[in-house]
């Protein structure tokens, strides 16, 4: 039923994770930007196809 819903969520932490390490850790200013770029793009990404995986389900439900 929700074969797809972990790998989203998984991606959703590896991605806040990624923002997370980049700011509290002392790294390199170049690593720092390249994690927090990185995570962002992976949790714009994670988010939109959460959504359009959740709303494939929902309109399942309805027909």
């Amino acid at each position: 039923m929700l074969k797809g819903l972990p790998l989203y969520m998984v991606l959703i932490a590896v991605g806040s994770l990624s923002i997370t390490f980049g700011m509290t850790r002392n790294l390199p200013l170049t690593m720092q930007w390249i994690l927090l770029i990185s995570g962002t793009i992976l949790n714009i990404i994670s988010l939109i196809g959460l959504f359009i995986f959740l709303a494939k389900q929902d309109s399942n439900k309805k027909a």
